[in-house]
């Protein structure tokens, strides 16, 4: 989702649409997402009898229409927080074949959605010279803290 967010992202890493495969084992999905302007998505998901071979049976299309970008932020942040809160940052990694949690992209996503605005970060240069991005880290930790109070 981050490389749809132009607002968030530097231009060069963004993109117009982006695809994925979601593997129910053998039965799985494929989500294409692609931003039609600055409040829309199209979002198309189609079902596969088997994922890994698409050839096999017939396609569903379970999903083709447009959606607003706000509604489908808030709901993938509230997927992503219902997930942490159920499975932990670690718990996370070991449910899902070994992929860490994406902590920074969920917080620039979360940061976006409430503010409207780019996650602040900072340049710095040590010694003159050794430049580094520092994001304000109590500020990241409340936002996941946060996510403990959540019903």
């Amino acid at each position: 989702m981050l490389s749809l967010m132009y607002e968030i992202i530097p231009s060069d890493e963004v993109k117009q649409e982006v695809s994925f495969d979601w593997n129910f084992e053998p039965i799985g999905s494929n989500w294409f997402i692609r931003r039609v302007d600055s409040n829309t998505l199209r979002i198309k998901i189609t079902t596969y009898q088997d994922i890994d071979n698409k050839s096999i049976g017939t396609p569903n299309i379970e999903l083709d229409a447009n959606c607003d970008l706000n509604l489908f932020l808030a709901e993938l942040i509230n997927v992503l927080e219902l997930l942490l809160k159920k499975c932990g940052i670690v718990g996370y990694k070991s449910t899902w074949y070994h992929y860490d949690f994406p902590i920074s992209g969920y917080l620039k996503l979360k940061y976006y959605y409430l503010h409207r605005k780019e996650f602040p970060e900072e340049k710095i240069k040590e010694d003159g010279y050794i430049e580094y991005s520092k994001s304000n880290l109590d500020e990241e930790l409340a936002m996941l803290i946060d996510i403990t109070r959540l019903t």
